[in-house]
């Protein structure tokens, strides 16, 4: 077995969500995490900019000798994904499309609601991800800018006004099926969706 360990990233620190999924699911494994939180949020940045910090962070990562790389940052995943694997020659994944595989396995009416970074909905990636995986399924998606800085900065106690802009995603598209782009936000999905949603 590699004893190399693992790398992942995020533009902060939500991606830790990520590094506990994967000690879960591999116990075995070493984890070396990196949160960009000098630059957060990524989302509000130009695509050239947030490919820059994405290389910086890589090679960051790459020093510590790694076998593979998680980029646990969707914005970083919509936008620089494919840069970043052509100029490395690790295994390098991120977050895209296996959250959109389970977003297809779980919605009851193929219309999925997303609330993303500014980034990602210009990207259309996750749209792209899902339709792919199921050309029946609907996405209606919001940009919501301050979703990461507020998270980071630990005020996320913002419900009626998260719920204001959920309502637009998921109540007026009859959305079954939420997607949180920045993982720092599923531990409040549950107070901010309406019923009958799943995150």
């Amino acid at each position: 077995m590699d004893q190399r360990p693992i790398g992942v990233f995020d533009s902060g620190l939500g991606g830790l969500t990520a590094v506990h999924s994967l000690w879960r699911i591999l116990p075995e494994e070493d984890l070396i995490y990196f949160g960009d939180t000098a630059r957060v949020p990524y989302g509000s940045r130009s695509r050239e900019a947030i490919l820059k910090y994405a290389r910086q962070d890589v090679r960051f990562l790459r020093s510590f000798d790694l076998k593979a790389i998680l980029i646990a940052c969707g914005t970083v995943t919509t936008t620089s994904l494919a840069a970043l694997q052509a100029e490395n020659d690790l295994p390098m994944v991120g977050v895209v499309e296996p959250t959109c595989r389970r977003a297809v396995l779980m919605t009851q009416n193929k219309r999925v609601g997303l609330i993303a970074t500014a980034a990602s909905v210009r990207s259309g990636a996750y749209e792209a991800a899902l339709r792919r995986l199921d050309p029946e399924v609907t996405v209606f998606s919001r940009a919501c800018p301050l979703f990461v800085p507020l998270a980071e900065a630990g005020r996320i106690l913002l419900e009626n006004g998260i719920r204001s802009l959920s309502a637009e995603v998921w109540r007026r598209n009859r959305a079954a099926m939420g997607l949180f782009e920045a993982m720092r936000f599923e531990s409040v999905a549950p107070t901010i969706l309406y019923p009958g949603v799943d995150i």
